[in-house]
């Protein structure tokens, strides 16, 4: 025999966040009855107290349920913009970074950009690449590879910031150039 406990307080307003449009349906229908009843419309008019009581908690209810929700969605709006506002300043950072790279890693990058390469397989770890990935310029894809050539990509806002400043990325004669990667 299994005993159910309480819900925690997240199941709860979890659940209170689901059922908003039904609290609000409960919410207009239980305050236009009260409301009829106070302005002693027909029909309603004759209700007995009691159940009026009980349409007026519905609707109290109801109302928490929907400005739960409204505080809700209120916390989730400033939460996005937070958000929004750190990886802006995450890509800003790392476009800055890119424009301010040691040699040997400009040379990675304009090799790449020269050959309009803005996803290559590489060994993972590989030391070229190492200082590269963890400044975020260029980013391992997740997943099950050989980790002999393992999916790498230049994220779309570096490589957009590569286009920006093209001159200073681009490689003349790239295809004699040898692959920075490579170990012979």
């Amino acid at each position: 025999m299994s005993s159910v406990g309480l819900p925690s307080l997240k199941e709860f307003v979890d659940a209170m966040g689901v059922a908003w449009p039904i609290a609000f349906a409960a919410l207009l229908g239980s305050a236009a009855i009260v409301y009829g009843h106070h302005e002693a419309l027909p029909y309603l008019a004759d209700l007995p107290r009691w159940l009026v009581a009980i349409f007026l908690v519905v609707a109290v209810f109801a109302a928490a349920i929907c400005i739960t929700r409204l505080v809700t969605w209120s916390i989730q709006i400033f939460a996005s913009i937070g958000e929004a506002r750190r990886a802006s300043a995450v890509r800003w950072k790392r476009i800055q970074w890119l424009y301010d790279l040691p040699k040997h890693e400009h040379e990675v990058m304009s090799y790449f950009f020269s050959r309009r390469m803005q996803a290559f397989p590489a060994e993972l770890g590989h030391g070229s690449l190492v200082g590269l990935t963890q400044k975020g310029l260029i980013v391992v894809r997740t997943g099950t590879h050989s980790a002999l050539a393992f999916p790498h990509y230049i994220p779309d806002y570096i490589w957009e910031a590569m286009e920006l400043q093209a001159d200073e990325f681009t490689i003349p004669n790239v295809e004699q150039v040898r692959h920075p990667l490579s170990r012979w």
